[in-house]
């Protein structure tokens, strides 16, 4: 009788956003997160994630080696320096990854994308994100399928026109101040529809 396959593993590492953190999906299951800034105590702390990657690893009990995929946008020979992983990257990857292991780039508003419509009701929808920047884009266009997944329709570029900007232009005349978009979403779950 053959082994079970092994389940796969998938280290989400992010740096580009208000704090740097990372997280352990294996088989489709989140084990573990962390934000760097947990650890370190420094507040809003953008830096290479060694720490969350190091602590989340080992509560899994595994070794950056054990990662079928990395994923996020993080620089790779830095992250791969910090943790100790020999070699340099594939020319031309974005992301770290084990020697013999796949790698991706996961796309900013797909992201987004997909965990609005994967959490809706809907079998197909237009789905528009808009957001200050996100792989140098501010507003993408998705046709969205569970049956055939996303398809690109059209992007807007971040420049010359920010579209995402506006946005942060609002929290901050509501007096959220810098970066406090995340504030003004939180508070939208406890508004009411009518």
């Amino acid at each position: 009788m053959p082994a079970p396959p092994r389940p796969l593993r998938v280290l989400g590492v992010d740096t580009a956003n208000k704090e740097s953190a990372v997280a352990l999906v294996v088989d489709g299951q989140l084990v573990s997160a962390l934000r760097e800034e947990r650890l370190t105590r420094a507040r809003f702390d953008r830096s290479m994630p060694v720490q969350a990657t190091q602590r989340v690893l080992r509560a899994a009990g595994l070794h950056v080696d054990d990662i079928d995929l990395i994923v996020g946008n993080v620089d790779q020979e830095a992250l791969r320096a910090a943790l100790g992983v020999a070699g340099t990257p594939p020319q031309g990857s974005r992301l770290p990854r084990r020697a013999d292991g796949p790698e991706a780039h996961g796309y900013h508003h797909l992201a987004h994308a997909a965990l609005a419509f994967y959490t809706s009701p809907f079998d197909e929808a237009l789905v528009v994100t808009i957001d200050a920047e996100g792989d140098n884009d501010t507003l993408v266009a998705f046709r969205a399928r569970r049956d055939a997944g996303f398809e690109r329709l059209t992007a807007i570029a971040k420049q010359p026109v920010r579209i995402g900007g506006v946005y942060e232009d609002m929290t901050r005349l509501l007096g959220f101040g810098q970066g406090g978009e995340g504030k003004l979403m939180g508070l939208a779950a406890f508004g009411q529809p009518d």
